[in-house]
């Protein structure tokens, strides 16, 4: 019964290992209590707020084309490759 007996110490590992680790919610509650996390961030003007979202929104499609292009390509070459 060696199956048995390597389950039960692959769940033996597993909890230990379980046991050494902090729990998430701990940690969030850390970070909660000591109350540091106070961000101070700029106010952006709504010209600001549209330029970046144009700015984004460009550099999403440059890399939609991009993708589409190498695609295109795998695509070429791999047809080429087949029929010859």
């Amino acid at each position: 019964m060696p199956l048995g007996e390597s389950m039960l110490s692959v769940l033996k590992s597993n909890k230990a290992s379980a046991l050494n680790k902090p729990s998430r919610f701990k940690t969030a509650a850390k970070y909660k209590e000591s109350g540091s996390l106070e961000f101070n961030f700029p106010k952006a003007t709504q010209e600001q707020l549209n330029a970046i979202r144009k700015r984004k929104v460009k550099e999403e499609w440059l890399v939609l084309i991009k993708t589409i292009s190498v695609f295109i390509l795998i695509v070429i070459g791999l047809v080429f490759f087949v029929i010859s």
